[in-house]
């Protein structure tokens, strides 16, 4: 029997039972449900996750509600899947790709002109609280499709623009952690 249950423990089988077929599974192959807690329900498409040095977890898209709140755009989730009212700021334009720095602060690129009503082209980010932070304006002149974040605290950036923090740089570029271009990268 142990050896019966082992196999059963490693692979899928296929029992037919009267013209139907059971299908038992290893129990780590289940499929997510509400019934765990975790159900977000987004409004509309979600295109970028990430999840941050606390379990906290960020969402970029499209969406004007997630979580049990009004959210536009950008939301983080609490590990259960409940927003946090403290992430608060709406992006006018959709959310492709979002990356947490090691200090909590958050990168958000996409192709957004303004968020929290401040003018931020298609690149911005967050202060660990949800803030805007002030400080970071590189810009591109066409949408960003992808972050990354480097250990040395550098920024790869990806998308379709021409120019990154009003220098020319076609498609992909570096930031350093300040949000200044480096401009050893071309």
């Amino acid at each position: 029997m142990r050896c019966l249950h082992t196999h059963l423990a490693m692979a899928a089988i296929a029992i037919p039972l009267v013209g139907l077929a059971l299908v038992l599974l290893p129990a780590a192959a289940h499929a997510q449900s509400a019934v765990d807690g975790f159900d977000p329900a987004a409004s509309d498409t979600v295109r970028a996750l990430a999840v941050g040095p606390d379990g906290r977890i960020v969402v970029g898209g499209d969406f004007t509600a997630i979580g049990g709140g009004v959210h536009t755009r950008i939301a983080r989730l609490a590990p259960g899947g409940r927003a946090e009212a403290g992430l608060s700021l709406v992006a006018d334009g959709a959310v492709h790709a979002v990356a947490v720095q090691p200090d909590g602060k958050i990168l958000l690129a996409g192709e957004f002109l303004n968020v929290g009503g401040q003018g931020r082209s298609r690149i911005a980010r967050l202060n660990a609280d949800g803030s805007l932070d002030g400080a970071f304006t590189p810009g591109t002149d066409g949408p960003v499709y992808a972050l990354a974040v480097e250990g040395d605290g550098q920024i790869l950036v990806g998308g379709s623009f021409t120019a990154l923090g009003g220098q020319p740089r076609a498609n992909i570029a570096r930031l350093n952690a300040d949000g200044s271009l480096d401009a050893g990268f071309e």
